[in-house]
């Protein structure tokens, strides 16, 4: 399965409006992969909340942004540039924003799942 495969903590969707159907989608069909809906409001739960925080972050070193498909980077990257609270997030910069919003409040630490080897190579 799916699950089997990626091993994901949590898959987050976010799930307002018509975005609700893809969240019931998978809890019905892929009953074992773990789904956090994101309700996207006001303030800490707002886009434009993630996407400032991100850019603290991203201002203190503490991302970096790799990847080997030069085109969906660059596309991530313009998302980036060009966000404005007043318009439509980027698709790829949403992505981002609710992944990191789930590994922040998926409640585990990566360093204490016991089958993952975290040593240097």
């Amino acid at each position: 399965s799916m699950n089997r495969r990626f091993l994901p903590l949590a898959v987050v969707v976010e799930s307002v409006a018509a975005q609700r159907y893809i969240s019931q989608m998978i809890r019905g069909e892929m009953g074992s992969v773990p789904v956090k809906d994101f309700n996207t409001g006001r303030g800490k739960m707002s886009l434009q909340f993630l996407a400032e925080a991100l850019a603290v972050e991203m201002s203190r070193g503490q991302w970096t942004i790799r990847g080997s498909d030069t085109s969906e980077v660059a596309a991530l990257i313009k998302d980036m540039l060009f966000f404005s609270p007043t318009q439509h997030t980027g698709d790829r910069l949403v992505s981002l924003l609710l992944a990191q919003w789930g590994a922040v409040n998926a409640g585990l630490r990566v360093e204490s799942l016991p089958d993952v080897d975290f040593s240097r190579r």
